[in-house]
């Protein structure tokens, strides 16, 4: 058995400065406010029906009846400095004559809206992607949660995916409130097709928070073994230090 050991450490660029988009300003987050004001069509049996424009049409899950089904899938509400903040989650699904599309590889569009509550409650859009990609599976979408590194807040995406045997798992961090991808790990494992276990590769990685002096830093431990036909079977358990820099992505220098 190998194990491998490595530390990386990067030297921080800047503070983070996010961009956003100071946009509507809505009476609650409901869906009577949301749609009209996002998606531009009223709320119809608990979804928003719009029309895509013809730049849309080719990336937004757009059904048979030649509108895109949206609706709201989750809010997310979060305290920063004593403000009142939330993560907004839509998702549009494809809808046939039969009803929704749900294969194994169907995904729905995920729309997300960032919000801050004014010191008079309404709450202002600051950030509003219509379409975040296509995330989950089987016409459902991942999990979503936030969590915070050092003084910077993140939306997260958890989510895995089993096809032929093989399962990869992923988590996702989106800087809040600027929505930029700021770092992802994951896992692979492929046993569920391995009949001998010395070609098995399994492995998988997870994150701590290890921010000190106005410095927003994380660990990425990764462990596990990897099958390669040059190689054989060999484990590796490793560590690597991120930084979080001025364009609110986590860095690391390559050794």
């Amino acid at each position: 058995m190998r194990t491998l050991t490595i530390l990386s450490i990067v030297i921080l660029l800047g503070s983070c400065q996010p961009k956003v988009q100071n946009g509507t300003i809505l009476p609650s987050l409901d869906k009577k406010s949301l749609y009209p004001a996002l998606f531009k069509a009223e709320p119809r049996y608990g979804w928003c029906l719009w029309k895509p424009t013809p730049a849309e049409e080719d990336s937004s899950n757009v059904s048979s009846d030649g509108f895109c089904h949206t609706r709201l899938d989750t809010i997310l509400n979060y305290s920063d400095s004593g403000v009142n903040k939330a993560v907004i989650i839509f998702g549009t699904c494809r809808f046939d004559e039969n009803g929704m599309v749900d294969c194994h590889a169907c995904a729905p569009i995920v729309s997300v809206a960032v919000a801050q509550q004014n010191s008079d409650h309404y709450w202002r859009i600051q950030r509003f992607i219509k379409n975040f990609g296509e995330h989950g599976s089987w016409g459902q979408q991942p999990r979503y949660r936030i969590t915070k590194f050092g003084g910077n807040y993140f939306l997260v995406e958890d989510w895995g995916y089993t096809n032929q045997g093989v399962t990869e798992s992923w988590n996702i961090f989106w800087h809040l409130p600027s929505l930029v991808e700021s770092l992802q790990i994951g896992g692979e494992d492929d046993s569920g097709w391995r009949e001998n276990e010395k070609l098995v590769t399994h492995w998988d990685e997870s994150i701590a928070d290890a921010s000190a002096n106005k410095i927003t830093k994380v660990l990425v431990h990764k462990k596990g073994k990897v099958y390669e036909e040059s190689k054989g079977q060999y484990s590796f358990d490793s560590t690597r230090v991120y930084v979080l820099d001025d364009s609110c992505i986590f860095r690391t220098l390559k050794k």
